[in-house]
């Protein structure tokens, strides 16, 4: 088929321009006529691929319709723009509707052309060289943390690190600790340089530790023994987990609510649980498999 593939760093995919500008529009579209349930969604694919072969090329001069067919195909609006009836005033309403048509279309050209002439300006990324000390920039998908923290508060920056060598054309590998379990590789965008005190190398260090670092307060789960619905007059019900941690006995373990983990507690059932989802379970030691044939509880 001719494709080839192309490789991006995690949450800033540019590899394939073309495709994610498309992407984007379909989404833009779709966001705007989907329902509240989003559940009727591909039934608007076929109008939302219609209207943007529709649409102009600002390198072509040409829309994808006029490439493939050598022509613009006839619209709703483009077959009744020649009525010749005997209502004048259907004839303005559908004449001003074209003509708002056209108009909307040639300011959605300006404002594309706006946006890219300043996007083109801010596009210019720093250049790094290996052992270059850098800030890097956390998204707060690329972390989870044990404690409730408020994601406004939450530092920017994390740093600084070192440069270990550049990956594609915008991209760079970081040295990272061992604990911060993320993608080593950024693109530019996401690292600004760290300019240090010469006389203080210690200045302007945080103190604190890491986001998503495992620290004597913010331990690093092992793996679920077992888990519970808690149930309260007037309050929703709630999931907990009953939580080993590592590098700490059975004895340590902790319920933990469900809404501090989201879903990558799915993935670190206990080889031991013997539980169903829904059972409360208050002495978790001495716990017993209901009798029945089905299969032991698992979150996965």
């Amino acid at each position: 088929m001719g494709s080839k593939l192309h490789f991006s760093t995690s949450f800033h995919p540019q590899t394939d321009g073309q495709t994610e500008r498309v992407n984007t529009l379909l989404e833009l579209y779709l966001r705007h006529f989907v329902s509240a349930n989003q559940k009727d969604w591909a039934k608007l694919l076929d109008i939302a691929q219609f209207s943007y072969n529709l649409q102009r090329s600002e390198a072509t001069n040409k829309s994808p319709f006029e490439l493939a067919t050598g022509q613009q195909p006839l619209t709703p609006h483009t077959l009744t723009i020649g009525y010749t009836g005997r209502s004048p005033v259907a004839f303005k309403f559908v004449k001003g509707w074209h003509d708002q048509a056209d108009i909307a279309r040639s300011y959605l050209d300006k404002a594309a052309k706006k946006m890219k002439k300043w996007a083109d300006k801010k596009q210019r990324h720093t250049e790094y060289k290996v052992g270059d000390m850098v800030l890097v920039k956390l998204l707060p998908q690329q972390f989870k943390s044990l404690r409730p923290v408020h994601k406004g508060l939450v530092r920017r920056y994390e740093g600084p690190f070192p440069i270990l060598g550049k990956v594609g054309k915008v991209s760079y590998k970081v040295e990272l600790p061992p604990r911060l379990k993320i993608h080593p590789v950024f693109h530019a965008s996401y690292l600004k340089p760290y300019h240090g005190d010469k006389d203080d190398p210690s200045r302007g260090l945080s103190k604190r530790a890491l986001t998503a670092v495992v620290t004597s307060y913010d331990k690093e789960v092992e793996h679920v023994l077992a888990d519970r619905v808690i149930r309260r007059r007037g309050v929703p019900p709630a999931m907990e987990y009953l939580v080993k941690w590592k590098r700490l006995p059975e004895s340590e373990a902790s319920w933990e609510p469900a809404e501090h983990y989201g879903s990558s507690m799915s993935r670190l059932s206990g080889s031991g649980q013997k539980m169903r989802r829904g059972r409360l379970w208050h002495r978790w030691g001495r716990a017993s498999q209901a009798d029945s044939n089905e299969p032991p509880h698992s979150l996965i």
